[in-house]
Formats: C-alpha cells, structure tokens, sequence
C-alpha cells in the first residue's frame, strides 16, 4: 500500500516537508479577506457604461441616428436652457421658476460631457478605421483597461506590482529549500548515486514546482479579474483588439481575448523562469536561509 512514485515524493517534499501547503492556504485567507470591496460609480462612468451598453458590437446605421438624436436632444435642452436664463437676466421670470423651469433640462445634458468626451472620439474612431477597411466595434472597455493597469483606481498599475511582487515573494518561500533540503539532511549523495536519482528527480521537483506556480499563480491574479468582471464586465471579448484606441495600430486578426491570453501566458512564462532561478539558487547555495536573502535581494530589489 505504500507508495513508489517519484512525483508523489517530490510533491509531499514540496508540500509537507517545506510546508508549503500551510503556506498555500494562509495565502488563500489573505487573498479572500484582503478581496476588493464594492466600487462607487462617477456619474461619467455610469453615463459612458450605459452608451456603451446601447452601443455594443459593431458600428450600424441604427447607431448612428441614435448618436446624431443624442447629440439633436442635447442641442435642443441648451437651446432652452439659454431661453431661460436669458429671460431670468432680462427679469421675466424669479430664481426659483426658472430653477424649476432648467431642472427637466439640466437632466437631459447631464451626460453631454461623457457623450462628447468619450462616446462621440469613439464612433469617430471607428468610422476612421472603416475608412482603412477595418471594422472595430463599441466596446465598454473600463474593465479591459483596469486589467491592464489602466482607467481604473483600484485595479491599477500599482496593484499589478503588488501582485508580481506578492507572488514572487510566495515563490521564494515555497521554492527555496526543496533542493536545498536534500544537501542540508545528507540525501543528495543517497539520492545521486540511483539510476534516476539525478535528472528525472530535477525534473520531477521542476514539475512539481511548475504546478504549484500555477496555483499560485491563479489564486494571484483571479481576484482583480473576478472584481472586474463584477463591478465593470469583460463583455464582447470576441471584438477586434482594436476596438480599444489604446490597440489602434494592432493587426485586424486580433481579438480582446488573444491579448489577454498572451498577457497572462506571458506573465506566467515570466513566473517560471524566475521560478528556476531560485531553484537554481537553492542548488547551488545548498541552504534554505542563504537562498531565501539571496532570492530576496536578487530578484526583488
């Protein structure tokens, strides 16, 4: 009943021995309570994800006589907005008529600044790209942009390091000692004499290691995306990457979600490559410690 499988071994090493199970979990309880807490809207994000909801998918002609009867509605409410002040400055009418008389009216332009700040550089955008025979479309793309460090003020550039270096941190918690522990207990010149105790035991300790990166790496960055996805909405991820002006120059075969894929492959590729330096680190300093301030000062000064 008992066990002969290398993989099995080298992952109760990993796990139990240097105790990163325990240091697995407590990095799960810190990442759920230390989750995102509900966001508060600006009135312009509300008014640009509510154009953005109507507007949705690619440019039609339907869209565009509803941009054209926005922007006829807004003309029409200043037109009349001046008609009133006008006749307050000349004393026809008292304060309070005409703040009574402006109020309908100062509703219907509240969003004109978000419509022509925003909406109206994003339809010109996009009838510019179609005259280049490409064929971007309306995207709310607040959350895409916060995922990429951008638009917003809780997922931001700044959190994206707290994350990498959260996760490097964990990294070398977990990963230091497992080779090390080998020449600190007197096992590697046991282990080095067997016919596999050499590179299918390396590599078993690298695959070992590589999958519990991956849940590292998940429970890293799946809280910002599960936040995002909440409060903003990671619709229309099949669009053209370049349906976001910030992708303009990127080709039209890309997708939202291509990048993003590539964004999280590239970071995880990162990962691991950093996940073999401290590897590395603990073979050859052949002391938990030692690799544990070498990692440190290495890789996050």
């Amino acid at each position: 009943g008992k066990s002969v499988s290398l993989f099995f071994h080298e992952s109760f090493k990993l796990l139990m021995s240097n105790k990163a199970l325990i240091l697995v979990i407590l990095f799960l309880l810190f990442q759920w309570n230390s989750a995102k807490g509900p966001v508060y809207y600006s009135a312009e994000e509300m008014y640009y994800k509510s154009y953005m909801t109507v507007l949705a998918g690619p440019l039609t002609a339907e869209k565009e006589q509803y941009l054209a009867d926005e922007q006829t509605k807004f003309d029409q409410a200043q037109q009349n907005l001046a008609s009133i002040q006008q006749k307050y400055a000349a004393g026809e009418i008292g304060r309070d008529e005409m703040m009574l008389l402006s109020d309908p009216y100062q509703r219907i332009v509240a969003p004109q600044q978000t419509f022509t700040a925003t909406v109206l550089p994003q339809y010109e955008y996009i009838k510019q790209k179609e005259a280049e025979g490409e064929h971007p479309c309306f995207v709310y793309d607040t959350g895409y942009l916060s995922l990429m460090g951008q638009g917003n003020e809780r997922v931001n550039a700044q959190s994206d390091i707290q994350n990498g270096t959260i996760l490097l941190l964990m990294m070398i918690l977990c990963f230091s000692g497992l080779f090390a522990m080998e020449y600190s207990t007197g096992a590697q010149s046991i282990v080095s004499v067997y016919r596999h105790g050499r590179r299918r035991t390396v590599a078993r300790k690298v695959t070992v290691s590589a999958l519990l990166l991956a849940v590292l790496f998940v429970l890293t960055y799946l809280p910002d995306l599960l936040y995002v996805n909440r409060y903003y909405g990671l619709s229309m991820a099949t669009a053209p990457l370049n349906s976001i002006q910030l992708f303009a120059s990127w080709g039209p075969g890309w997708q939202i979600w291509h990048y993003f894929a590539l964004l999280y492959f590239l970071r995880f590729l990162t990962a691991f490559c950093l996940l073999l330096i401290i590897q590395w680190l603990s073979c050859k300093l052949k002391n938990f410690t030692t690799t544990l301030f070498c990692s440190v000062g290495l890789l996050l000064s």
